[in-house]
């Protein structure tokens, strides 16, 4: 019963810890369960969910997951593996702030980069016009009338395997080059 008591005043004190360090970062769902959002670099922030077992932090680790759009299957497993080996070197410690630490410390570098944003131009240069013109023209005979349906088609594949993010961020250059059999692929 002494264990369980010190493991339940760890994690009180965890809480109240992460609660006044995170602030606004820090949301408590349940008595101990939360949520914390984790700045991994400029462009993303991803939540980590966690709730504290009863045998937390003397014997089990916090079950935790993560949440983010942008999120891969494999940046999940590199950061999974990554939390993990830091319970495994801290076992018997309270551990989700060296998490969060090591989150936004480590995690920019070991997952996939993000995407470029876009360059969006003012006015673009009157060649790039002229450019789109043609394709356009290109475009509007009836013999190529399925690449606008081969091009939408893509367009959704490419927004589900994003999860949402970046629909429509392929140029008409290289959808051409994928749908179109009279435009040899470089």
């Amino acid at each position: 019963p002494s264990r369980m008591s010190d493991d339940a005043q760890a994690r009180q004190d965890e809480i109240e810890a992460l609660q006044a360090i995170f602030d606004q970062d820090f949301k408590l769902k349940d008595k101990e369960v939360f949520e914390v959002s984790v700045e991994v670099d400029e462009d993303r922030v991803l939540s980590l969910h966690a709730a504290l077992p009863e045998s937390y932090p003397s014997e089990a680790p916090p079950i935790f997951e993560f949440e983010a759009q942008w999120l891969t299957a494999s940046d999940q497993e590199i950061l999974t593996g990554g939390l993990n080996s830091l319970w495994v070197e801290g076992k018997g410690e309270v551990i989700i702030f060296n998490w969060i630490d090591w989150l936004r410390t480590e995690a920019s570098a070991l997952i996939s980069p993000p995407d470029p944003k876009p360059v969006e131009l003012e006015e673009p240069p009157l060649d790039t016009c002229q450019l789109e013109e043609e394709q356009v023209a290109f475009y509007d005979s009836d013999e190529d009338a399925g690449f606008l349906e081969q091009a939408q088609a893509l367009a959704q594949i490419q927004a589900q395997e994003l999860g949402g993010a970046g629909a429509g961020l392929m140029s008409v250059e290289t959808l051409s080059k994928w749908s179109n059999p009279k435009i040899q692929k470089t």
